[in-house]
C-alpha cells in the first residue's frame, strides 16, 4: 500500500515537473515571437514610409490649434481641401494609366450576374451541364426531405411519458 502511494506521488511530481518545464519553454518562445513581431512591425513601418513618394506623404508638422480662431480653421480647411483635390487628381491619373496599360482585372469590367442569369445562360449554352446541376439539386432535396422524415419519425416514436 505504501509503495502505491509512493508511486502516485512520484508520478504526480514528474507530471508537475514536465508541465512546468513546458510552461517555461512556451513562455520563452512567446517572448521571442513577440520580439520578432515588434522587429517586423518596425521594418514594415519604416519600409512603408520610405516607399511612399514624398509628394504623397503626410505633412511633417502636425496641426496646431492657435488662438486666431475661425480664420485659421478656414485657412486650414482650404489647405486640406486643396490637398484632397490634388490626391484625387493623382488617383484618377493612376487609374486611367492602369486601364490604358491593361493592368486592371477583367472581373472588375464585368457586370455582376445573378444566380438566375447564370443558370439561364448555362441552360442555353451548356444543356448537359445544366441538366447535371438540376439532377444534383433534386437529389440533394430528396435526401434532405428523407433525413427530415427519418428524424421526425424517430422523435414521434419516442416515449416521452417518463421524461420530466
Amino acid at each position: 500500500m505504501y509503495n502505491r502511494h509512493k508511486l502516485f506521488l512520484s508520478a504526480g511530481a514528474a507530471l508537475m515537473l514536465v508541465t512546468t518545464s513546458m510552461a517555461f519553454h512556451y513562455r520563452s518562445q512567446a517572448t521571442e515571437y513577440r520580439a520578432r513581431l515588434i522587429e517586423i512591425e518596425h521594418e514594415v513601418e519604416t519600409s512603408a514610409t520610405s516607399s511612399i513618394p514624398e509628394s504623397v506623404r503626410p505633412d511633417p508638422e502636425p496641426y496646431r490649434d492657435n488662438d486666431n480662431g475661425a480664420a485659421d480653421e478656414a485657412q486650414r480647411a482650404a489647405e486640406l481641401q486643396e490637398r484632397i483635390d490634388e490626391l484625387e487628381r493623382r488617383l484618377a491619373e493612376r487609374q486611367t494609366s492602369s486601364t490604358d496599360t491593361g493592368r486592371q482585372s477583367d472581373s472588375a469590367d464585368r457586370a455582376p450576374r445573378s444566380r438566375l442569369n447564370r443558370m439561364e445562360e448555362l441552360r442555353q449554352n451548356h444543356p448537359e451541364r445544366y441538366e447535371e446541376i438540376q439532377q444534383r439539386r433534386a437529389e440533394f432535396q430528396r435526401r434532405t426531405q428523407e433525413a427530415f422524415a427519418l428524424r421526425a419519425a424517430y422523435l414521434l416514436e419516442r416515449d416521452t411519458s417518463s421524461m420530466n
